[in-house]
Parts: structure tokens; C-alpha cells; sequence
């Protein structure tokens, strides 16, 4: 899962969460302030975060609109 969020001081913030049959698990954050929201970008940070988990233990990816 995927939500991304805006702080006081106009920081964004993209947090990436796991759900699986224990729970729902913390992954990582990123502050992403400094750089452009493309399509590049978002795809190599699912892409990261894909491999990291491995794709077979991916069954879908939830996120919010950026």
C-alpha cells in the first residue's frame, strides 16, 4: 500500500506498506520534496519496492492519487 502526505511545512511524504496474513507492516518512507512527482519516479519507487517483496507475493498495489 502506498499513501502519500503533506506535512505542515509543505514536505511530502510517501510511506509504503505491506499487508499480509500477520497484519499490516511498515516498509519505509521517503520525503520526495525536492523532486518532481513524475511517472518515473513513481515507477521506480513501486518498481524498488516490488523487488523488494518479491512479485510472486504481490497480489495488487493500493495507493492514493499523488
Amino acid at each position: 500500500m502506498v499513501d502519500g502526505w503533506t506535512n505542515q511545512k509543505k514536505r511530502t511524504l510517501i510511506k509504503f506498506l505491506v499487508y499480509c496474513p500477520k497484519g499490516i507492516i511498515f516498509l519505509k518512507f521517503l520525503y520526495v520534496s525536492d523532486v518532481s512527482k513524475t511517472t518515473r519516479l513513481l515507477h521506480q519507487l513501486f518498481r524498488e519496492v516490488v523487488l523488494y517483496v518479491e512479485v510472486e507475493n504481490i497480489m495488487h498495489v493500493v495507493t492514493n492519487c499523488f
